[in-house]
């Protein structure tokens, strides 16, 4: 089951998320639960209770405890880099500002039925991946980690570090011979490094800095891709995490 929440003040918008979700529910393979809040406060208990979500949409104007305040409370309060946020706006211009709350992805207002469902069926193909392994031996043992606990892979010579947020793991081999087995929310930004975007804190022209404050050298080679890590539809109308 998939836990989705839509807050958002505006009846309107927040009924209509739902009924196209309720809509996808009918027809997906995957069960959704569908809670709706129509203001931040009311959201706020919710989460004082110690619920949570897999996917909020979020509006960012709202008023009282707006989209950008429960976005960076999620996040650096609950310390929760799990649930995904897609925040719902009619401006442009909030991406740098929010790269820090890490949002899957925004839904522009006005939006189409088929820009709600391809937003779920991206958070499905995360969902999917997160129970998927990577496996690779070390020391002799079989090693399996799941992909949605890596934050990146790190190229030394011969060797290859894993970085998770739980310990860091290495095995013998090369970047190259990993990149076709990895999910989609995982990108080259060096001829060292492969970084989950999942756990991209912030980044500039040059760098990229993840979640554990490491600092990560962009190549020259890399640096248009990761100018599209603008949080939003590319031309192809793919996500964020898999353009």
């Amino acid at each position: 089951m998939i836990r989705i929440a839509v807050v958002d003040d505006d009846w309107y918008i927040s009924s209509r998320i739902e009924r196209i979700l309720l809509s996808y529910d009918h027809i997906s393979t995957y069960d959704l639960d569908i809670e709706v809040f129509q203001n931040g406060l009311d959201y706020f208990k919710y989460l004082k209770n110690e619920h949570d979500f897999d996917l909020i949409f979020l509006d960012i104007e709202m008023s009282g405890p707006n989209g950008v305040e429960i976005g960076r409370h999620i996040r650096n309060v609950m310390k929760n880099n799990i649930t995904q946020i897609v925040y719902i706006t009619a401006f442009d211009g909030y991406e740098q500002a929010l790269f820090k709350v890490r949002p899957m992805d925004f839904l522009k207002k006005p939006f189409t039925d088929i820009d709600v469902i391809n937003t779920v069926e991206t958070y499905i193909e995360l969902y999917d991946s997160a129970g998927k392994l990577f496996e690779f031996t070390s020391q002799r043992k079989k090693r399996k980690i799941p992909f949605n606990q890596i934050l990146y892979f790190k190229s030394n010579d011969k060797v290859v570090d894993v970085i998770t947020i739980a310990e860091n793991a290495y095995f013998y081999g090369k970047l190259n011979s990993i990149v076709e087995q990895l999910p989609c929310q995982f990108q080259v930004i060096h001829k060292s490094y492969i970084i989950n975007k999942m756990y991209v804190k912030k980044y500039n022209y040059t760098n990229v800095v993840m979640t554990n404050d490491d600092v990560l050298t962009i190549s020259q080679n890399y640096r248009s891709d990761m100018r599209q890590l603008n949080l939003s539809k590319n031309n192809s109308g793919k996500e964020f995490f898999c353009d």
